[in-house]
């Protein structure tokens, strides 16, 4: 099988599993081909393997697109049966006042073709995806971004939190005289081993705890005041999780 085969090829799916192209069937010419994924069938497999060298267009509601064409071209043809008159104004035929309701009916035409060339955005939904992905930021800074404590670092990830909950709870029951005192050993983000007695617990876990709330407050000023003020598509895909809170009362 050749490559030159095959043409106007196009996914069937988001998932690219499937594909349609037309085949020049030796013997019978031009004929259209849907391939799909472990179809089995020779022909299918044999084109299947190959895909990867083919320009294959991406998947689109063809349905819609092809609605939206049919109404084009009837606009297209309204304008055009209107051109008659625009041609009289232009030579003077008609007046300013008798062509300015076909203008204007004129004008609307092209602003239809134009908002089914250039649809507008959903905001709300470039907003929704954006929540999403400031969540996802949120959780990766939990990731990057440390306490700091005795010259050293310790990492702020949900489960180092649980942890020193758990430490907490018990340098607190020692501190009530509760329980016997120990020492506890806890390893930091550059791999040391410290020792802490239950007053140092008890202040690296408060310390870890606003890091976390300082990372929640930069996540909500993005989400709450940045997001949410934000306007067109441009300023929504900027929106980024600050390093810090700007002072709003300067």
């Amino acid at each position: 099988m050749n490559i030159s085969d095959i043409s106007n090829a196009f996914w069937l799916n988001e998932e690219h599993t499937a594909l349609q192209c037309d085949y020049d069937l030796p013997g019978f010419g031009i004929v259209p081909l849907t391939v799909e994924e472990n179809d089995g069938g020779d022909l299918s497999t044999e084109v299947w393997n190959i895909r990867d060298q083919l320009q294959i267009a991406e998947y689109e509601d063809r349905d819609k697109t092809r609605e939206n064409q049919e109404e084009i071209e009837y606009i297209r043809q309204l304008i055009t049966n209107t051109d008659y008159k625009a041609i009289k104004y232009a030579e003077g035929l008609i007046s300013e006042e008798e062509y300015s309701a076909t203008r204007t009916l004129r004008q609307s035409y092209r602003n239809r073709i134009n908002e089914i060339e250039n649809p507008t955005p959903d905001l709300n939904a470039l907003k929704e995806q954006k929540h999403t992905e400031l969540r996802t930021q949120r959780d990766q800074l939990r990731q990057t971004e440390f306490a700091e404590y005795k010259n050293d670092t310790f990492q702020i990830r949900q489960e180092d939190q649980d942890n020193m909950n758990t430490f907490y709870t018990h340098a607190v029951a020692m501190l009530s005289g509760v329980v016997q005192r120990e020492i506890f050993g806890l390893m930091s983000a550059t791999n040391n081993l410290h020792y802490f007695d239950p007053e140092e617990i008890v202040e690296l876990a408060q310390i870890m705890k606003l890091k976390v709330q300082e990372i929640y407050q930069r996540y909500w000023y993005a989400r709450d005041v940045l997001l949410e003020n934000a306007s067109t598509e441009s300023e929504i895909q900027s929106v980024q999780i600050p390093l810090t809170i700007p002072n709003l009362q300067e």
